[in-house]
């Protein structure tokens, strides 16, 4: 009698044999050309400078979203002691598609609360050109 390990090694074998056989490789050639047909790689870059009553705000939270037709993508960063913030990211879309962007600027401080500075906008994918967002965020403390 076998033991149970022998008898599923053998299944497998079987199965991976069948499969193999009855199987026809796919071209990945067609998988990679469907996949990526049309798409290109738009570079992101998102800066400025986040204010709290006037003055820089070392520290806030920075969270980006952007959304394409085809993908989205998001990003926190800090901003430095002057209060300037800057992220980059990437974003496969097709050419022409309409990329929607939102900003928002949270203080450092978790016991304070306060409404986050909000920004949004939108942008046309161009063939090779970044989408370049320069955008001071200001933050209302009460």
């Amino acid at each position: 009698m076998h033991s149970p390990r022998a008898v599923l090694a053998a299944c497998i074998f079987l199965f991976s044999v069948r499969f193999s056989v009855a199987q026809t490789p796919p071209a990945v050639s067609y998988a990679l050309q469907m996949g990526n047909l049309g798409r290109q790689n738009y570079h992101c870059v998102f800066s400025g400078i986040v204010r709290c009553h006037g003055r820089p705000c070392a520290g806030a939270h920075v969270h980006v979203d952007v959304s394409g037709d085809d993908q989205s993508a998001s990003l926190a960063v800090d901003a430095d002691e002057e209060g300037r913030y800057l992220a980059r990211l990437d974003l496969a879309d097709s050419p022409n598609a309409t990329a929607t962007w939102t900003l928002s600027a949270q203080t450092p401080s978790p016991l304070k609360e306060t409404a986050p500075a909000q920004a949004e906008g939108h942008a046309i994918l161009m063939e090779e050109e970044p989408v370049l967002v320069e955008r001071p965020l200001e933050i209302d403390e009460p």
